[in-house]
């Protein structure tokens, strides 16, 4: 694993800047308040998560040394929704793996986030597609392993990785 990502990976919030505080705080709430709003909205099958793209934002933004930030708003979240240790622990990781991936790939491709060049649209977009595998895939081994350890429902056939992956 290259340096660059190693350093940025460790969690190192009094070296964070002003500004970087400011956007790691915003991107907490925004994150707990999409959460919110996502459960009072999602009707199966569709699956509109706006916290992906909330915490893929704030590292791209704020830079991959949030990630903390995100893992402890999707803690909090999913803790909110009542969700099982199972659950809260692959999901949290599986969120904050996809935005530092996504943040990561994007900084190698020079990415800017004003979208003025048709390069930074295109990667954008191959990056999202990508890094958005994730959430979905560690979301039904968490269901899996909810029905396995704590006998929890099956998973449910309304919700498929596919519609999961394309929210």
């Amino acid at each position: 694993m290259p340096t660059q990502l190693m350093t940025a990976l460790r969690p190192g919030f009094p070296s964070l800047t002003r500004r970087q505080r400011v956007i790691g705080l915003l991107l907490f709430f925004a994150y707990i308040g999409a959460t919110i709003l996502g459960i009072q909205s999602f009707v199966a099958p569709a699956i509109l998560t706006p916290t992906s793209g909330i915490a893929l934002a704030g590292l791209v933004i704020g830079g991959i040394e949030l990630w903390p930030m995100v893992f402890l708003a999707a803690v909090a979240a999913y803790m909110f929704y009542g969700s099982t240790w199972v659950t809260i622990l692959f999901m949290s990781v599986g969120v904050t793996l996809q935005a530092v991936i996504g943040a990561y790939a994007l900084k190698k491709l020079s990415f800017n986030p004003s979208f003025e060049r048709l390069r930074d649209m295109l990667s954008f977009m191959v990056v999202a597609f990508v890094s958005s595998t994730i959430v979905p895939s560690l979301g039904f081994l968490s269901r899996a392993l909810n029905h396995l350890i704590l006998n929890r429902p099956s998973i449910t056939s309304s919700v498929t990785w596919g519609s999961w992956w394309t929210g």
